[in-house]
């Protein structure tokens, strides 16, 4: 335990047992961790219960709200599940996504993230599926692997999914059936073994109902629906992302 916390860049600030009220046995420690260097890159989160640490990209914080998020990526993470994240724009839903695939069965394969409402909507097909060479005019000479097969071993991120036209809510839906991607212009199927995680700043379930999201790919997605709170319910972890956005950007602290 305390070599994980030396590796990670931790110490170990005060630890709590914690008894069961049913029959007062001793169920295991909490344990309230610092940071050893400051200059440290990633943050290893040690949850209450929990031996292993968790490999987090940002500002973890003391919110019981983002705690709640880091128990539920601990728990995704040791399965193979597509997880859907649902959170307002800027609460770091890609930073969530990666901590899932860093620390899931999937990460010795790539973290591949595409925004879908960045792309234009007849742009979209050729970046998710890819395309043969000379597929259509102007296409690359080599052709291109798109990202669903860039993604191959490993987890597909796509972020603002609600955006997908609805013809590729069909072509997705088939691939997560059947594992298998068809480029454009080609008649080759490639396999894919890929973890998909979504998200979207929209409700979902409202463009379900309206018809503009394809209800079964709804359910093949939403397994394991994850919510990211914004900051107004995180405010005791301000201090936390101020000093770590400093350090991030080597600036002074504030007195």
């Amino acid at each position: 335990y305390q070599d994980l916390l030396r590796e990670y860049g931790y110490v170990e600030r005060k630890r709590t047992p914690v008894y069961s009220k049913q029959h007062g046995g001793l169920l295991g420690y909490s344990a309230f961790l610092l940071e050893a260097a400051v200059n440290s890159r990633h943050a290893a989160v040690t949850l209450p219960f929990s031996l292993n640490p968790i490999l987090f990209h940002g500002e973890a914080g003391t919110s019981i709200s983002f705690q709640r998020v880091l128990k539920q990526i601990e728990r995704i993470s040791r399965s193979s599940v597509n997880v859907f994240i649902r959170g307002e724009s800027g609460t770091g839903k890609e930073l969530v996504a990666r901590a899932i695939h860093e620390n899931s069965p999937y990460k010795s394969g790539p973290f591949v993230a595409m925004n879908c409402g960045a792309i234009p909507k007849d742009l979209i097909e050729s970046e998710l599926f890819g395309y043969a060479e000379g597929a259509f005019t102007g296409s690359r000479r080599h052709g291109y692997k798109g990202k669903l097969e860039q993604a191959n071993g490993g987890t597909l991120f796509l972020d603002e999914i609600g955006e997908i036209p609805h013809q590729m809510q069909v072509a997705l839906l088939r691939v997560l059936q059947e594992r298998k991607v068809t480029p454009i212009g080609s008649t080759s199927e490639i396999p894919v073994n890929i973890r998909v995680i979504t998200a979207t700043h929209r409700d979902i379930t409202q463009l379900v109902k309206a018809g503009t999201f394809r209800e079964d790919l709804y359910y093949r997605l939403h397994v394991f629906p994850l919510h990211v709170p914004p900051l107004r319910e995180r405010k005791e972890d301000i201090p936390y992302l101020i000093r770590y956005y400093c350090r991030k950007n080597n600036l002074e602290l504030p007195a």
